[in-house]
């Protein structure tokens, strides 16, 4: 069930969140902090905005094969994005050789990408070969017009969520743990309402949503696999904040680019595709 997998990605990352934070803090005072309702609303809407760019994401991949290409490559035209709206929203001066770069990382990941989607894809239940032009023009057939809207929704609201965070994290002083609970609890929420209208015990429940989410039952059946996906999630969540709390959204756009394609290549090669 992806949307449990969800749930224990925000349970796990705010359980992560509130002993870090009771370890720096050295104790629960924090949580009167944590408890205040304008950084409630403030950091409830970056979680909120983080969580449905993932949803909206994972919406996107299990769509039509034959627009994972362009949505692939949509999605990581957010190097740019960032960099357009953090030169308009915090005033700064990008020169040409900066924009030389963005683009040329951003054309190489989608590029890249957008290949291995190509030679990836293939009918199942067919004598047809991965990658061939007869797999091409069956792709081709298959497009899926909400897949590319929502792989441009879900970089939006990435880049959305991080240019906020970049500006709260300058704004309030606490370290980023006890800044990450608030942000973690809002995600929580939205995960736990998601997984419950998706998931098969819920009234009224379309099967097609049903199917899609491989929502049969409450929390589906886990293999060795699923927990380290919810591990590497997690992991995500504090480097991409931590950068962006160090950084800017620029820099956690370009190492999240680099990241990508190493751990592309790494799993690939072990995992024989």
């Amino acid at each position: 069930n992806l949307s449990s997998v969800m749930v224990d990605v925000n349970a796990l990352s705010l359980v992560s969140s509130l002993l870090v934070a009771t370890i720096q803090d050295g104790g629960l005072g924090y949580l009167w902090r944590v408890l205040s309702w304008q950084r409630i609303f403030h950091f409830g809407v970056i979680g909120v905005l983080f969580f449905m760019s993932s949803v909206v994401w994972i919406q996107a991949t299990i769509r039509g094969s034959g627009s994972k290409q362009l949505a692939v490559a949509i999605f990581y035209l957010n190097l740019p994005t960032a960099a357009a709206v953090s030169q308009y929203y915090f005033r700064r001066s990008y020169g040409t050789l900066h924009w030389l770069s963005f683009l040329m990382i951003t054309s190489a990941v989608c590029a890249f990408m957008a290949l291995r989607e190509r030679y990836k894809e293939c009918p199942a239940f067919s004598d047809i070969k991965c990658g061939t032009s007869a797999a091409v023009m069956w792709m081709e057939s298959d497009r899926d017009t909400l897949a590319v809207f929502g792989a441009l929704a879900s970089m939006l609201a990435m880049v959305a969520g991080s240019i906020l965070s970049e500006r709260l994290f300058r704004t309030w002083t606490d370290p980023f743990s006890v800044l990450k609970v608030n942000m973690d609890f809002a995600s929580l929420i939205a995960a736990g309402i998601t997984w419950y209208f998706t998931t098969a015990g819920a009234t009224h429940q379309p099967a097609s949503v049903t199917h899609r989410y491989n929502a049969y039952s409450a929390w589906g059946n886990w293999a060795f696999v699923d927990w380290i996906l919810v591990a590497v999630h997690v992991s995500e969540s504090w480097s991409a904040g931590l950068v962006v709390k160090c950084f800017d959204t620029v820099t956690k756009s370009v190492l999240s680019a680099l990241s990508i394609v190493t751990a592309v290549c790494l799993t690939d090669h072990f995992a024989e595709n």
